[in-house]
């Protein structure tokens, strides 16, 4: 029933409740992808930001990414299947929550979509200021590239934004 009417919805209302929500995610998505050409910045810090990175972490004794890489380099399957969930995983983890929200849940739905729009967006602010991911600076391994598993292209080329991983 539409609220305060006492009618039913009309067919045509609720059929484009998909098609909309499809089109909200991929305006997010193409916003994503223009803010990973963006800085406010510009990328020669990156690698600046990067090292400050690194030294935060030691100072705060959190796990380092080389931690993590001695963990898997001894492994290749290991390795190659953690490559595997970051190229194709993450993005269609979500892609199907939301979907599944949206069919089964929808109650909850709304509530779950506006959080991931609120954090989609504070990345996006925090995106401004690229910073180089581990795997570009000296004494760390590419590890999707020693398989050929790498989403990205050429540090520099055009492609998949590497500094966007941070």
């Amino acid at each position: 029933l539409a609220a305060g009417s006492g009618a039913p919805r009309s067919r045509f209302a609720q059929s484009w409740r998909f098609p909309r929500e499809a089109a909200v995610i991929a305006g997010l998505y193409a916003l994503w992808q223009l803010a990973g050409s963006l800085s406010l910045v510009g990328t020669k810090g990156a690698f600046v930001r990067a090292r400050w990175v690194q030294r935060t972490e030691r100072d705060l004794r959190l796990p380092s990414e080389r931690s993590v890489q001695r963990l898997i380099l001894g492994h290749p399957l290991l390795a190659q299947l953690c490559n595997l969930y970051y190229a194709s995983v993450h993005f269609a983890a979500l892609f199907a929550l939301l979907l599944w929200l949206f069919v089964w849940h929808r109650d909850h739905y709304p509530r779950v979509r506006t959080q991931i729009v609120l954090l989609t967006l504070g990345c996006l602010l925090i995106q401004l200021w690229p910073v180089a991911p581990p795997r570009l600076l000296p004494g760390y391994v590419d590890v999707a590239a020693r398989y050929g598993q790498s989403v990205y292209g050429t540090f520099g080329q055009p492609g998949a934004d590497q500094l966007s991983a941070m």
